[in-house]
């Protein structure tokens, strides 16, 4: 009887796993997701908080960090320029002409 040895093959060199990335590329999608999500009435009522206060945490990250730019506040409207007084229209004439038509039988 033969006994035959094995060798376990050299194992390759441990890489170590990556670890996984969100950039803030990521995270301004993720406020697009939200942002969309409600305006499709995804969300329970009971659900508006927690979402809520996720979105504007998220929301004030990225304006801080320098993601996103915040909605400029309105500018204010220009003054509507005063009402004037509407001029007074020339009479015309107006002529009601009706025609008759006949027939021919």
């Amino acid at each position: 009887m033969t006994i035959e040895s094995t060798q376990a093959a050299p194992a390759a060199p441990a890489e170590t796993p990556q670890a996984p990335t969100l950039t803030l590329n990521d995270l301004k999608v993720v406020l697009q997701v939200i942002q969309t999500a409600s305006g499709r009435g995804t969300f329970k009522p009971e659900e508006f908080q927690v979402v809520g206060a996720v979105y504007d945490k998220l929301f004030k990250f990225l304006d801080a960090a320098g993601a996103i730019n915040p909605p400029a506040p309105p500018e204010a409207a220009p003054a509507a320029p005063e009402a004037k007084a509407p001029a007074a229209k020339s009479p015309t004439k107006t002529s009601k002409t009706t025609k008759k038509v006949k027939k021919n039988d």
